[in-house]
């Protein structure tokens, strides 16, 4: 009934519940009722497609279900229409990274920075800025093959450890630096089990994001610890088993374990 409020609210114009109907919706994300909540936004970006709060919202969203082209199209969005928002620069550059268009990610980067580098960001928000910018310079040296990996490396690096540095318990920050040491060549400071110990952490850190539990499960596999790899595939599916994008996500890793 609360959530039929909020639509029949929000079609005719009912302020209170559009004010508190972005609020709603994020409760319903958490509890996984993500139906329900694409509803409420629907109805908040029908009276007002600019919203900030509902486009966040949506893209936050898209990003559990693991729809990266979907969460591209409302973080995008959101940082066009409001380039005052730090967080929605952040998340649009990590959407482009996911949808492997580095060029447009280094562009808001960098162009985020010199809007809110001197203004005392959030310190959340400006970690997600720079490991969002880590991520971009890291798929550009990847994608110039061997020598632009170790050329550039101790550079993505050092940008992951700035991330981690403006905020130490931010998990997307401490993510990011544990697939550096789990993906890199030693020779640039690759260490897979000082990766695998702060992707742990990242993992205590954010338990809602399930990248970084797919990653945990595919790198213990790598490693040989195939129990450990099932115990967390089983903890995955616990926490995501009803969000089939997240399953589809795991299901390679999943059929390793067979």
């Amino acid at each position: 009934m609360r959530i039929l409020a909020i639509v029949l609210a929000l079609t005719f114009g009912a302020p209170a519940f559009a004010a508190d109907a972005v609020g709603d919706a994020r409760a319903l994300r958490k509890k996984h009722r993500l139906e329900a909540a694409e509803r409420v936004l629907e109805g908040v970006l029908a009276k007002d497609d600019g919203n900030l709060e509902a486009l966040l919202e949506m893209g936050y969203l898209r990003e559990l279900e693991r729809d990266d082209k979907g969460a591209l199209k409302y973080f995008g969005q959101a940082a066009r229409a409001h380039p005052g928002s730090l967080e929605a620069q952040a998340m649009a550059v990590h959407a482009y990274v996911w949808n492997e268009d580095y060029e447009t990610a280094l562009d808001i980067a960098e162009s985020a920075f010199e809007r809110f580098g001197k203004k005392s960001p959030d310190k959340t928000l400006w970690s997600d800025l720079i490991v969002g910018l880590g991520g971009a310079q890291g798929m550009k040296a990847d994608r110039g093959g061997i020598g632009a990996a170790l050329k550039y490396g101790l550079g993505v690096r050092q940008t992951f450890e700035r991330a981690v540095a403006a905020d130490p318990e931010h998990g997307r920050a401490l993510y990011a630096l544990s697939r550096y040491y789990l993906q890199a060549p030693g020779i640039v400071g690759g260490d897979p089990a000082k990766g695998l110990k702060m992707l742990e952490k990242s993992i205590r850190l954010a338990p809602h994001d399930s990248r970084f539990q797919e990653v945990l499960v595919r790198e213990l596999i790598k490693a040989g610890r195939k129990d450990d790899a099932t115990a967390a595939y089983d903890r995955y599916k616990e926490r995501f088993g009803d969000i089939p994008g997240a399953m589809r996500a795991i299901r390679d890793e999943a059929a390793k374990l067979q």
